[in-house]
């Protein structure tokens, strides 16, 4: 699944103390989700370079059984790519 960023709250302190911050996006069907990112968290690194508004990211999966749209902090994101660019290739 595809989703936009759209907004990325500062750093704030959870119930157990951590920081954690609030990541929403749009997605593909126009609807929105949110995710928590933390620094704490096994998966911070996949999604540390990947926290600016308007960036496009793939790799995403709804966590199941949330009540609301919850963007899985386990997924995989990677940026996407625009389209139309074309690659100088250098010899």
């Amino acid at each position: 699944m595809q989703a936009t960023v759209t907004k990325v709250t500062p750093f704030v302190s959870g119930r157990d103390g951590k920081p954690y911050r609030l990541v929403c996006f749009k997605l593909e069907d126009g609807g929105s989700a949110i995710t928590y990112i933390g620094e704490t968290m096994r998966n911070y690194t996949e999604w540390k370079n990947n926290l600016t508004v308007g960036t496009v990211l793939e790799g995403l999966r709804l966590r199941e059984g949330s009540k609301g749209k919850l963007i899985d902090a386990d997924s995989h994101p990677k940026p996407v790519k625009p389209r139309g660019l074309i690659q100088q290739q250098l010899f």
